[in-house]
């Protein structure tokens, strides 16, 4: 080994040092840059002059100079590198020594900073550029949109369990009705199979849907209260036996179902009216003060004649 006295642009020749082993190397553009804290563990130190390290790399056929500078900034050590390959500059990064003891430091280079910690990855992060929000002007709709109906499903509870017997809707102009079986026979639907009922429900809804799932309804939306929650659990099972159901479910919630009747081809929306007006029908009728309010109706109906186990308001 051949050296000079110690003192300002101090040079020593360090050739004698062998390539360190047990250093990882982190793989950047196909290039293998050392995972290092010291000078002598990026590779083989060829100079020294003050804290300035001329060090080369060699990885089997590939080899590379780095230039490594250590300063001090704010009580913390860290490496300036730069990383030649045939006499050309191709990367630059910095290494913030945070703990010798753990080896822990923290590599930024290009877009990424990286920590490491004994060897090993700890954590990476990409910088990346965003765009201001900019403030948008939503576009005035001079006209409201009426292309939609109101449905409702009313249910009777038979053997503790609820079935749909009477299915609703209003379209703005008229009301249409469609029962399980002839309302003078639902004071006996205790007595209808399970298959029975299921069969009736079915023909209910069909009707119904016929009757919508027309050109003229085209794109229409359908808003029953809590869509989501209640009504939405008993359409759907016979809806997708008559046509195609497309439902968006958020959360457990159905917050919309695409649904097109096969026999017509027709597509109408299914949406829930309590998602944009999150109150009772019993509250919205006092809120906008509406001439015929929604009063009170027994939930726990078993015939058509209201014989009830008990008697509370709708909410």
């Amino acid at each position: 080994m051949v050296s000079v006295p110690p003192g300002e642009g101090e040079f020593t020749s360090t050739l004698e040092n062998k390539t360190p082993k047990n250093v990882n190397y982190q793989t950047y553009y196909r290039n293998e840059l050392p995972i290092a804290m010291l000078p002598d563990d990026y590779g083989l130190i060829l100079s020294q002059i003050n804290n300035t390290y001329t060090i080369s790399i060699n990885r089997g056929k590939k080899s590379a100079i780095i230039i490594l500078t250590v300063k001090k900034i704010d009580n913390q050590t860290v490496n300036h590198i730069k990383y030649f390959k045939n006499n050309n500059l191709l990367f630059t990064w910095t290494d913030t020594i945070l703990k010798d003891s753990d080896k822990e430091f923290i590599r930024r280079i290009g877009k990424s900073i990286i920590h490491y910690k004994n060897g090993e990855l700890f954590l990476y992060t990409t910088v990346k550029k965003t765009r201001p929000i900019e403030p948008k002007k939503l576009p005035k709709i001079n006209q409201l949109n009426n292309k939609f109906i109101t449905m409702d499903l009313e249910t009777i509870n038979i053997n503790n369990q609820l079935i749909p017997y009477l299915l609703c809707w209003y379209n703005g102009r008229k009301t249409y009705s469609y029962f399980i079986t002839k309302p003078e026979e639902i004071k006996d639907l205790n007595f209808f199979s399970s298959a029975e009922l299921d069969q009736s429900i079915s023909d209910m809804v069909s009707a119904a849907m016929k009757d919508i799932c027309k050109k003229k309804y085209k794109g229409y939306r359908i808003y029953l209260h809590n869509f989501s929650k209640f009504d939405g659990y008993f359409l759907l099972k016979y809806l997708s036996q008559l046509g195609f159901c497309d439902p968006i479910i958020h959360k457990g919630k159905i917050i919309s179902c695409k649904f097109t009747l096969i026999e017509s081809g027709i597509t109408v929306n299914f949406m829930d009216s309590f998602l944009v007006l999150t109150s009772s029908l019993k509250n919205l009728c006092k809120s906008f003060n509406i001439e015929n309010p929604k009063s009170i109706f027994p939930f726990h109906l078993n015939n058509i004649n209201y014989s009830l186990l008990r008697k509370e308001s709708c909410t």
